[in-house]
């Protein structure tokens, strides 16, 4: 048997400790959920994400088609 897998189309088993993949949430009318709470950087295992809250919520919508750009091309990783 191989010692390795087709990711991202195969997945590996996962550790008991996993907690989800990051996701930006959406309300029904298309508008994002983000409220720059940092709950995500707080959960983030790798300690990988940081925020600039102030930054994020002056920019307003102009960050909205960036992060969906972002999704869009990382969408075989997830």
């Amino acid at each position: 048997e191989p010692a390795t897998i087709n990711y991202p189309f195969e997945k590996g088993p996962l550790s008991p400790r996993f907690r989800g993949e990051h996701a930006l949430r959406r309300y029904p009318s298309g508008e994002e959920r983000c409220i720059a709470c940092k709950l995500c950087e707080a959960i983030c295992p790798a300690q990988e994400l940081l925020y600039n809250k102030e930054k994020l919520l002056s920019n307003g919508d102009k960050w909205e088609s960036e992060i969906a750009t972002n999704i869009r091309a990382d969408h075989l990783y997830r």
